[in-house]
């Protein structure tokens, strides 16, 4: 599931993990990260869960306002490309 930093985003990603309990394993994407928002993170969610954390990007953001496909190389991505061919 990706998490974008915003209140509404947090909240639904506790909402799905309560919904999912027993049921399906969950795991996190954080989207736009920075260190700013990083205790935002800390005190709402379980790290333990967190694949990766795609930094904030303006490349990024425009590709995806766009709906382009994404460029650049990222080692996140490559990260949670390797996590997800693990999982399967």
């Amino acid at each position: 599931m990706t998490i974008d930093p915003t209140y509404e985003s947090l909240a639904l990603a506790k909402k799905v993990l309560h919904l999912a309990s027993g049921q399906a394993e969950v795991y996190y994407v954080v989207n736009k990260y920075s260190e700013e928002i990083k205790d935002a993170f800390l005190n709402s969610i379980d790290l333990d869960r967190v694949v990766t954390y795609l930094p904030l990007n303006k490349e990024i953001f425009r590709a995806s306002l766009e709906g382009r496909e994404l460029s650049l190389d990222l080692k996140e991505i490559e990260d949670l490309s390797d996590w997800v061919t693990k999982k399967i």
